[in-house]
């Protein structure tokens, strides 16, 4: 990670970004007590309280991770598809009442009700954190592919040269 970091850094870029999230959930209580303690570290949330909101704010901006009610729907198909299908890039957290939900593969669940919400709070924290150290090794590899290239360029650049003077 470290190395990820300093060249970030001489590139001039910030190795943790601002990150952005999307929390839709119909229980207002849940909405307003998740985002206050997100918002509480630093984080970017944006609240919905209904798919079509949650839909526009996804039209209107990208989000790193998207907590969704998976009781929340959006034209008849689940928001979290919805949300899959436009931005698969992001990490996805679903906030079930039951387990029985067909969850993405990759998505992380939480199941209601929550006893605790800083203990909710903390395992969005967590796969924050995952999802950060995923960003920038994707970055770092394309790094490395942009050097790669840069190598095979100037590679063979000096392959013609050669075979100009001999």
């Amino acid at each position: 990670r470290r190395t990820m970091d300093l060249e970030a850094e001489a590139r001039g870029e910030d190795p943790d970004p601002p990150y952005r999230i999307l929390l839709a959930d119909g229980d207002e209580a849940s909405r307003l007590s998740i985002g206050e303690l997100l918002r509480s570290d630093g984080l970017g949330v944006d609240d919905a309280g209904d798919g079509s909101t949650a839909m526009g704010l996804l039209d209107r901006s990208s989000f790193q991770m998207a907590i969704v009610d998976g009781d929340l729907l959006v034209i008849g198909v689940a928001l979290f598809d919805a949300v899959r299908e436009r931005a698969h890039e992001t990490a996805l957290v679903l906030l079930v009442g039951k387990l029985a939900v067909s969850a993405p593969e990759d998505a992380v669940v939480l199941v209601r009700p929550f006893s605790d919400l800083a203990d909710v709070a903390a395992r969005i924290r967590f796969q924050v954190a995952q999802h950060r150290r995923l960003i920038r090794a994707r970055a770092y590899l394309e790094s490395i592919k942009d050097r790669q290239r840069e190598l095979l360029d100037r590679y063979e650049g000096l392959v013609r040269e050669l075979g100009r003077l001999y």
